[in-house]
């Protein structure tokens, strides 16, 4: 990965401001005549050597900011600067002209050579009047220069260039190291820009609940929980049914609003009888450990908080409450720094019937207080992705008021005014007004008649603004058409403005926008239309999408991957080609018997979907009370094929499963728990029970694997498990994980998971000698023949699944040779004879009589005559 050009000037311009600003150059001088000055023009142009086609970088800077300069757009630029390539042939190619920035500095410049030899470059400046500055530098002449020339060996060898090292192949945590740059595509945000239903934020952005950058996990296996409030069953003398269990799907009390950024959880702990959040809290996603807990307000000065005075200060209809808003992550690129910033917004007044509010931002390091913005509207918001900004992630608003469109800006309230906005710090203290960028009057009337009611905001992507003018979902009241108008994200220019007819009394409704379509449809029919964003014309449609009677009271969408993809409360989710309006597939949730009131298991529309990691995540269950039925679920299907990945035991129509960093975070309504599922590490054990045989004679190899997440380690896992939680196949991971962490029974056809042995013998040989699998336990074992005699390192290898990170051991044995004397064996001590010691003495007592016989017959017959 390489550093680009407009990174080696900055350091170059910020080296200058500091000598210049030691050494009085920028003070400013009085004269009286016109004064010639000297210019010194440099280039800088590397690498040297290079391959052919590989990318050459040029800095190209006069040696001081011109006499004039400033730092707020004042005084003049070195203009006209030109760079001269000649190649070995002799062509020359002219870059340029260029005007240099107040440091003295040209834009980033590159250059790829199409040729073997020597390539000259040679910058030029043909020198200026100074126009400004008043009696004291205009009509001074700033004189010509020309650099040096550089010579660049082209060679047919490319030279090397840094290498990101490769994506993990065992378990990691966050951060991800600034080097890693292929590391990047694991990271995804989740900001809460947009408010789920009934809440203050959690919903990815106003565009919809898709993050696309970011991976997901594809089973279910559960990396920790951790309990939010009171929940489940309670106990006599209440009931034990499904309708008295503790409270977590009313709409009326928040419960867990979720952001997720730099592989932490972050999420306000709700007093859920006031409404209020008593605490922050941020935790690391990979291990469940808190990394800081704070109080709303802490460090922020009285004069940013509510008073009983103002009502109209209020999140969620509480008076006082302060309530984590959204994240942000800006990357600031200027000529003063570069690099990002994290920081979380929260949220006194306002609320979800809107009025002005105040914003505190706070440090997503520590929740430490930072400023505050005053005065803010209602907006509907999303990031900026455009890697050509000089502050990628910034958040824009768009919001209508009063006949104009406007575009909010947050890096505008940040920015350093008297710095020409080359600081980006969060404010002390700012309107939100200083962050307009721009605004727009929106029209009033089409075709010569009164638009009424008046145009609205109705979907916003990063190119196209969608408003609309429409009959309301709750008065049905039709004039058999909605005025419709696209305009530019960008600058505000409207594109285009048309009608749409709506058959009288039915509702058709604006389900979502994204990839330059926005979509339609008419909720009591079920038929979709699909319309370009850039100029209102129909794509397809009408196309008929699978339903029941529960469908028609309501569907949301999503757009993603190129489909759009809607489901219902009648449990259907249909996938159409956004390019054809084809249907690619339909899922539909199985039958719940007596388990719902329904029939079917409902797919929850109000913001508890999401999609990432090319998969979509639903909530199979509802919000309200009563009933919380059985058998609840969280699903994962695969985008491109509509089959279900994997499903969960879980109640989380109340709030959506945020999908960032990798993991998938939900509330579960059935235990008021958290739940974050990933990947997790593992752990394997090895020993050899008969170390230390003969050649010819087999050994036994022993061992568990276990899954050492940190969930495993919490007292109930522990207590049930006291030798470790086993790892499971991915196949078996729902059932699994509902046994070890739900209070569900233990599944009776649990599958293990491999085992790889392989041996060093004492000729150095490595080679794999078999496979073992664990069984529900996570024990495994295995028995081999060695082929030779000596030392054995035998290596343990779980290759890992997409449920657990690999996890490797090692021990080691000897083994003797064929036909050798195994060592003697001790003796027992005690008064216990040997059977076999006591048999020897006996034949060693039979042998010496015998002998001690001969002896004497030999001796009476030589007595003999």
């Amino acid at each position: 990965m390489k550093t680009t050009i407009s990174e080696k000037i900055a350091s170059i311009a910020i080296m200058a401001i500091l000598i210049l600003s030691m050494t009085g150059v920028l003070s400013t001088q009085t004269h009286a005549a016109v004064v010639s000055i000297p210019t010194f023009l440099e280039i800088q142009v590397s690498p040297n050597p290079v391959g052919i086609g590989q990318p050459i970088y040029m800095q190209v800077f006069l040696s001081k900011p011109m006499a004039n300069s400033g730092m707020n757009n004042a005084g003049d630029r070195y203009t006209g600067i030109t760079v001269n390539i000649t190649a070995p042939n002799g062509d020359v190619t002219h870059l340029g002209p260029y005007t240099a920035d107040p440091t003295g500095g040209i834009p980033s410049l590159e250059f790829t050579p199409t040729q073997l030899g020597n390539y000259t470059f040679q910058a030029n400046y043909p020198g200026q009047t100074l126009m400004s500055g008043g009696a004291t530098y205009v009509g001074d002449k700033e004189l010509p220069s020309v650099s040096q020339a550089v010579v660049i060996s082209v060679q047919q060898a490319p030279i090397p260039t840094i290498q990101s090292p490769p994506l993990p192949t065992a378990y990691w945590d966050f951060p991800i190291e600034a080097t890693n740059y292929g590391w990047s595509v694991l990271g995804g945000n989740w900001l809460g820009l947009a408010p789920e239903t009934f809440a203050v934020t959690g919903d990815y952005d106003a565009t919809g609940n898709f993050n696309p950058y970011t991976t997901a996990p594809t089973t279910a296996h559960i990396m920790w929980y951790k309990p939010t409030t009171l929940g489940g069953q309670i106990g006599g003398p209440i009931p034990g049914d499904e309708m008295h269990n503790f409270m977590t799907t009313t709409i009326i009390s928040d419960f867990f609003e979720p952001i997720i950024m730099q592989g932490m959880l972050i999420y306000g702990d709700y007093n859920t009888l006031s409404n209020n959040q008593a605490y922050w809290e941020a935790i690391d996603l990979a291990t469940g450990q808190t990394v800081w807990k704070e109080a709303p307000g802490i460090g922020a000065p009285p004069s940013t908080l509510a008073s009983p005075q103002n009502p109209n200060l209020s999140v969620g209809g509480q008076t006082n409450a302060e309530g984590l808003r959204m994240g942000e992550v800006v990357s600031m690129h200027s000529m003063q720094e570069y690099g990002s910033v994290a920081v979380l917004y929260s949220q006194i007044g306002g609320g979800m019937f809107g009025g002005a509010a105040t914003w505190r931002l706070y440090s997503a390091f520590n929740g430490m207080y930072l400023g505050n913005i005053t005065g803010v509207g209602s907006a509907s918001y999303i990031q900026d992705i455009n890697p050509a900004d000089s502050c990628v992630g910034t958040i824009l608003g768009y919001f209508a008021s009063q006949g104009n469109l406007t575009l909010w800006n947050s890096t505008l309230c940040w920015a350093n005014q008297s710095l020409n906005q080359e600081m980006i710090r969060p404010p002390t203290s700012v309107a939100w007004s200083r962050g307009d960028q721009w605004n727009v009057t929106v029209p009033t009337t089409f075709n010569g008649n009164p638009i009424s009611p008046a145009l609205s905001i109705s979907r916003v992507t990063h190119d196209v603004i969608l408003m609309r003018s429409a009959p309301s979902y709750v008065t049905y009241d039709s004039v058999g058409y909605a005025v419709e108008a696209g305009f530019n994200a960008l600058n505000g220019q409207m594109l285009w403005m048309h009608n749409v007819t709506i058959p009288a009394e039915n509702y058709l409704q604006v389900l979502t926008a994204g990839q330059d379509v926005y979509v339609l449809e008419d909720k009591d029919t079920c038929q979709e239309w699909g319309y370009s964003m850039t100029n209102g014309s129909m794509l397809w449609g009408p196309t008929q999408l699978p339903y029941n009677a529960l469908s028609t009271l309501s569907q949301a969408a999503d757009i993603a991957y190129g489909n759009v993809y809607t489901f219902d409360l009648g449990g259907y989710c249909t996938a159409i080609n956004l390019a054809t309006g084809k249907i690619a597939w339909v899922y539909q949730s199985p039958s719940a018997g007596y388990n719902t009131p329904y029939g079917v298991y409902p797919i929850w529309q109000f913001g508890s979907a999401s999609i990432g990691g090319g998969e979509l995540f639903f909530s199979l269950s509802r919000m309200y009370d009563p009933p919380l039925f059985e058998n609840a679920t969280r699903l994962a299907l695969n985008a491109t094929t509509g089959k279900p990945v994997w499903d969960i035991l879980s109640f989380s129509g109340r709030g959506e499963g945020a999908v960032g960093d990798g993991y998938l975070v939900e509330w579960n309504s059935y235990d008021a728990q958290i739940y974050t599922f990933g990947k997790g590490p593992s752990e394997i054990t090895a020993a050899v029970q008969n170390s230390g045989t003969t050649q010819g004679n087999e050994i036994l190899v022993t061992g568990m694997v276990t899954d050492i997440s940190p969930g495993t380690q919490q007292a109930v896992q522990k207590g049930d498990f006291p030798q470790g939680v086993p790892c499971v196949a991915d196949s078996s991971m729902s059932d699994w994980m509902e046994h070890v962490y739900m209070q569900q029974p233990m599944p009776t056809n649990v599958t293990g998971v491999p085992v790889v042995l392989s041996v060093l013998d004492s000729n150095g040989n490595y080679r794999q000698i078999g496979t073992a699998t664990t069984d529900a336990r996570g024990f495994y074992s295995f028995t081999w023949t060695p082929d030779i005699s000596g030392k054995y390192t035998i290596y343990a290898s779980f290759p890992g699944t997409q449920s657990y990170w690999p996890a490797n051991t090692e021990t080691a044995f000897t083994v003797a040779p064929a036909g050798s004397t195994p060592a003697p064996t001790a003796s027992p001590v005690g008064n216990l004879v040997n059977t076999s010691e006591l048999t020897m003495y006996i034949v060693a007592a039979i042998i010496v009589m015998i002998v001690a016989l001969a002896i004497a017959t030999v001796l009476i017959l030589r007595k003999r005559p």
